[in-house]
Formats: structure tokens, C-alpha cells, sequence
């Protein structure tokens, strides 16, 4: 996956070569936040030309052919672990840490345990803080940008009741669908 001024966020998984790819032309400021890069066949994040990027924080690289991160620095409080080649952790910062993230690829990269040691492990910063105001999870269900943040599947919002009005439709009308949740 090559990434354009900022990757907040996403979820790179199962690809044949490298996760995510940052190339020479990718500015310095670039923000590489909240990503999981997970099971690919080569390196989890790679950067081309020697570039040190400073922000990139509360990442997941995961089970990876290659490295967590092919080439220098990459900011901090990461989660680099079961690589092909183990990462060298000053790399990916003080903060940064080598243990199993507890994520399930085949459920969408979600946390299997409330316990995962990348749950609340992010950058400490408010400006990275959770929607929920908590301190911010390593990984694209963590931070201020969290599309998804349910962290477990089996909890948060469940949806009771759903209606469809008219329930019939032409090809191309409009319908409106109006649904009712409860938190669990």
C-alpha cells in the first residue's frame, strides 16, 4: 500500500509483499498513526531512500515475512512482534514494545482480549486519546480517528430492530433505513 501525505488508521494485511511502502516522496511531517500491518509477506512498513520518520506512533506490525519496519527510525510507542526478522526496538522508539498484541486478522484486525498489552499503550498525549477520552490503543481501532472503536465484537452496540421504508422499491429510488441499537 503506498500512502499519500498521512496513513491514520488502516489496516494493511495479507499482502504478498510489503504492508505499507513509504517512498522518497513522501513528506517528512507525514503522520503514520494507528495502523495495523499484519501478515504480509514481506516487510510490515518500508521505507525507501533512509527517511526518519518521527510520526508514527501507535502502530501494530505484526506476524510479518520480513521486519516490523525495513529502514531506520519510526517514532514511537509501536508494537513490532513474530516478524520474520525481529525488529531492533530503540528503532521504533523508547516506548516501543515486543510482545503479542492479542489482534485475530481473520475478525478485522480486532483485539481478542481486553487484556491486549497494546490496549491503552499508545502515545500518552490527549491529542491521541480514544473517542471515549481514554488513553489512546495501539493500532487502527486506537485514537482520535477511530473509525471502529469497539474493541471487542462481542460487545458495544447491537442492533434490535431495523425497518426499511416503503419496503419495495424501483431500481434507483431512494429508501430510508432507520435501525435501534442497545450497548451491551
Amino acid at each position: 500500500m503506498n500512502m499519500g501525505k498521512h496513513h491514520l488508521n488502516c489496516i494493511s494485511a495479507a499482502n504478498s509483499a510489503d504492508g505499507i511502502v513509504l517512498g522518497t516522496a513522501v513528506s517528512l511531517d507525514a503522520k503514520i498513526v494507528n495502523n495495523i500491518s499484519a501478515d504480509n509477506g514481506g516487510n510490515a512498513v518500508r521505507i525507501l531512500g533512509g527517511q526518519v520518520f518521527s510520526s508514527a506512533f501507535n502502530n501494530i506490525l505484526y506476524r510479518n515475512g520480513g521486519r516490523g519496519v525495513y529502514y531506520w527510525y519510526f517514532g514511537d510507542y509501536n508494537c513490532s512482534y513474530a516478524n520474520g526478522v525481529q525488529d531492533y526496538l530503540p528503532d521504533l522508539g523508547p516506548h516501543a514494545i515486543a510482545v503479542d498484541p492479542l489482534v485475530d486478522a481473520t475478525k478485522n484486525c480486532r483485539f481478542t482480549s481486553q487484556s491486549s498489552p497494546c490496549v491503552n499503550a499508545g502515545h500518552p498525549a490527549s491529542f491521541y486519546n480514544d473517542p471515549d477520552g481514554s488513553r489512546c490503543d495501539m493500532g487502527a481501532r486506537g485514537g482520535p480517528e477511530a473509525r471502529n472503536w469497539w474493541r471487542d465484537p462481542f460487545t458495544g452496540p447491537v442492533v434490535v430492530n431495523v425497518t426499511i421504508d416503503p419496503p419495495q422499491v424501483r431500481p434507483g429510488s431512494n429508501i430510508v433505513i432507520r435501525a435501534t441499537a442497545r450497548a451491551e
